[in-house]
């Protein structure tokens, strides 16, 4: 009597093998530690578990979160800790020449006057960094429809070295003081035809 048996496939019985080992190897892991998420001894395995192609992924995606957290605290640093200049303290600055009428009406004709005044006098606006008109000692201004009248409003409680407040009246005062022939100021020029009017104590 002849019996004939079905030839076993090798490749299927070691793949079916491998895969009842990978389940028990599960289970067996899973009973160790039933929380999903791996703690910090089991990660220091991970690298064994990993291929070559996960690997290169997962260093991929440290080094695009290191750069990402590296340009945000950049963006943040200046955007929020730019230098800006600190009240009090000294300044020296180097000059050629000397100084003779430390006023800001009669000290556009001398570099070194012109530079101490921008220091120690203020004007109803200056330059920022930009080089953009901003407000000084004015609060507000606006120019009207005809580009040819402009009004500033002083800001509240600004006062004189000496104490004194700064009014509307001291404005007029200086501008007059420029268009007065017999004060010679090298402004005057430039003043000429213009007209001013005090509103109110800071208008």
């Amino acid at each position: 009597m002849n019996l004939s048996f079905p030839k076993l496939n090798k490749n299927k019985v070691a793949t079916s093998s491998a895969r009842q080992q990978n389940n028990l190897d599960q289970k067996l892991v899973h009973s160790l530690n039933p929380k999903k998420a791996p703690n910090l001894k089991q990660l220091k395995h991970l690298p064994k578990i990993l291929s070559l192609k996960e690997k290169k992924l997962v260093m991929g995606l440290i080094l695009l979160i290191v750069i990402s957290v590296g340009f945000i605290g950049i963006y943040f640093y200046f955007s929020n800790f730019l230098p800006a200049p600190a009240l009090g303290g000294e300044y020296t600055e180097g000059l050629v020449g000397a100084p003779q009428y430390i006023n800001p009406l009669l000290s556009q004709t001398n570099d070194v006057d012109s530079d101490i005044s921008r220091l120690v006098f203020s004007g109803l606006l200056k330059y920022d960094q930009q080089l953009q008109l901003i407000n000084d000692l004015a609060e507000s201004w606006e120019t009207q429809d005809d580009q040819k009248t402009y009004t500033f409003v002083l800001k509240e409680d600004i006062k004189w070295h000496d104490g004194q407040p700064l009014t509307a009246d001291d404005v007029v005062f200086t501008v007059k003081s420029i268009q007065d022939p017999d004060f010679k100021s090298p402004l005057l020029v430039s003043f000429r035809g213009i007209e001013i009017e005090k509103i109110d104590e800071r208008t």
